[in-house]
């Protein structure tokens, strides 16, 4: 499967060094592979492109700038039939921030023609060991979303 054709794009809210982005996508690629996946089968970004000074969290204004230029012409490139956001702070680009993510992980929603999954980010999971599990399960219910769309 190409991701042009079906796949998830799934969105990151930052983009990191060159080391952990590399180790992301190594974990990427593991959950990807539970459900059958590979990373060629996907399309990952981030909302933010590049880590503003510090280490601080980006403006809204950065935020807004980044999704304008960039994230909303890649996926009007790309055309993904799935967009999966990973944390709160990518889903807030798409979803109502009324949402909370404890609430509505691994359930679909359709706006207009595109339809988004919520998943906790994979990081949660590393500072908080019971949330394994879940990133798991929400993981698994990829390939029947990707079925219905």
């Amino acid at each position: 499967m190409q991701y042009r054709e079906k796949a998830a794009l799934t969105l990151n809210y930052f983009s990191s060094a060159k080391d952990r982005a590399k180790k992301k996508t190594n974990r990427a690629a593991l959950l990807l592979s539970t459900i059958n996946l590979t990373r060629k089968d996907v399309f990952i970004t981030n909302v933010v492109k590049c880590r503003p000074p510090g280490n601080r969290d980006p403006e809204p204004n950065e935020v807004d700038t980044c999704t304008e230029l960039y994230l909303y012409k890649q996926i009007a490139i790309i055309k993904p039939k799935l967009i999966i956001t990973l944390g709160r702070h990518s889903m807030y680009r798409f979803l109502p921030e009324t949402f909370k993510i404890s609430q509505v992980h691994g359930k679909p929603f359709r706006r207009k023609e595109q339809v988004y999954l919520p998943l906790y980010h994979p990081a949660a999971a590393l500072y908080n060991g019971g949330m394994r599990q879940t990133l798991i399960d929400d993981f698994k219910r990829i390939p029947k979303v990707l079925e219905k769309v």
